[in-house]
């Protein structure tokens, strides 16, 4: 029998990467510029900053992804009160398709920030960050995880697709009922998440996040952590440190007023259960975020 073989198609192709960095940045943050012969992403995790690439300035807030082109200038201004969390990759990758991306902002998806999670992830196990030598900015973790690389080139490949398909074939991509919709685990997660948010100094129990989501608590707490990898109370722990921090960098409050914000008994608890979380202490961690505000540029 004659077997034809297929050569398979890749609109995109990234082979290298030059820079990988999950930064949490203070209130004031500025990067005056600079250009590079490369490919560059920049997702705002949370807070708000203001960016410039060429002759465009953007506002972007949690959420929105922005591209740089190659050669393009670019800089980053803090606005003074909302304390960002940023990832940026810089990549290779001389793909005709590439051009598509020039000049565009995205404001993601719950599928696409699922799958920048899963590089972020990926990007962590397979590279390393030196934070005493900020010429090299970037080394691959030794032993690194399995297909770590690979599966950072996968994800970053997958998410340029999923960013192209979107724009492009969003009319003719089937929509699924609203009922539909809201009964997928995924929704009901991200749902319960929100609340969570919305709820962090009331401490939600379980029947309460329960009687939000319209799910009973054993179905929940089985679909919430396989959506996520954490426990309810995990998760509600992560948001709390999460927020914490970044009151830390918006310098607004003091830590006594975090607590109370946050929920906290006391602001010798929410000290205990912040070093717990993070191996320091606020103070700690407030020092530490300002010496290192530009090693991640």
């Amino acid at each position: 029998m004659h077997y034809v073989r297929l050569r398979l198609k890749e609109e995109f192709t990234v082979n290298q990467i030059i820079s990988f960095h999950y930064s949490e940045l203070p209130k004031n943050s500025f990067f005056p510029g600079e250009k590079h012969d490369f490919w560059e992403f920049l997702y705002m995790d949370k807070g708000e900053a203001e960016i410039t690439a060429g002759k465009h300035t953007l506002h972007l807030r949690q959420g929105d992804l922005v591209f740089y082109t190659p050669n393009e200038i670019h800089s980053l201004k803090g606005n003074g009160h909302s304390a960002p969390n940023i990832m940026i990759v810089c990549f290779e990758c001389h793909s005709p398709a590439m051009n598509y991306f020039k000049d565009k902002c995205f404001h993601l998806g719950d599928r696409e920030r699922a799958i920048l999670s899963s590089l972020l992830h990926e990007g962590r196990l397979a590279f390393d960050r030196s934070y005493g030598n900020k010429s090299a900015l970037l080394v691959k973790r030794s032993p690194a995880e399995f297909g770590s690389e690979q599966m950072v080139k996968i994800y970053l490949e997958w998410l340029l697709i999923q960013l192209f398909r979107n724009d492009n074939l969003l009319s003719r991509e089937p929509r699924l009922s609203t009922g539909a919709k809201e009964k997928t685990e995924a929704s009901i997660a991200n749902s319960v998440i929100r609340y969570m948010e919305n709820h962090l100094s009331g401490n939600p129990t379980l029947e309460e996040i329960c009687r939000h989501a319209h799910v009973g608590a054993t179905r929940l707490k089985l679909l919430f952590k396989k959506e996520t990898g954490y426990t309810l109370s995990e998760y509600q722990n992560k948001l709390k440190i999460d927020k914490a921090k970044q009151y830390i960098r918006e310098e607004t409050m003091n830590y006594t007023q975090i607590a109370e914000k946050l929920g906290y008994s006391s602001v010798h608890y929410f000290s205990r259960h912040f070093k717990k979380c993070t191996g320091m202490s606020p103070s700690e961690y407030d020092k530490s975020i300002k010496a290192r505000a530009l090693d991640f540029f």
